[in-house]
């Protein structure tokens, strides 16, 4: 059975890193640029986690994860923000919706791929 990963990233380049690295390390990915598809995607595929930015466009991400979390059938799966917007109101934020953050300027990719690993696991 395949682990499931929703990466939701506007940047091509990040995308591409996330994806490739996640897809060698045996993960199924799938991947939107679009903030606003991302609930109608994960209410008609299977998701084991999602990999999320904050600034996408149409749909900010903040915004993503506070409707993740109002579902019953979501509220427990395992969301890692992946940003450069770094400030105490998305700790805050992601503290609120039990969401992992991670700093994309400062995580690299073994990082990632351990904390995913970890959260699949938990």
């Amino acid at each position: 059975m395949h682990t499931h990963i929703l990466i939701v990233e506007d940047d091509p380049f990040m995308l591409e890193i996330a994806a490739v690295k996640l897809a060698e390390a045996g993960y199924h990915i799938a991947s939107l640029r679009d903030g606003a598809l991302v609930i109608d995607y994960l209410e008609s595929h299977p998701v084991d986690l999602l990999l999320l930015d904050l600034d996408l466009p149409h749909v900010h991400g903040v915004d993503i994860l506070a409707e993740i979390r109002s579902h019953e059938r979501f509220r427990t799966l395992p969301v890692v923000v992946f940003t450069n917007n770094v400030t105490d109101a998305v700790h805050e934020i992601c503290a609120t919706h039990q969401a992992t953050y991670f700093y994309k300027a400062e995580t690299g990719t073994d990082m990632l791929l351990s904390t995913v690993g970890q959260l699949l696991s938990a």
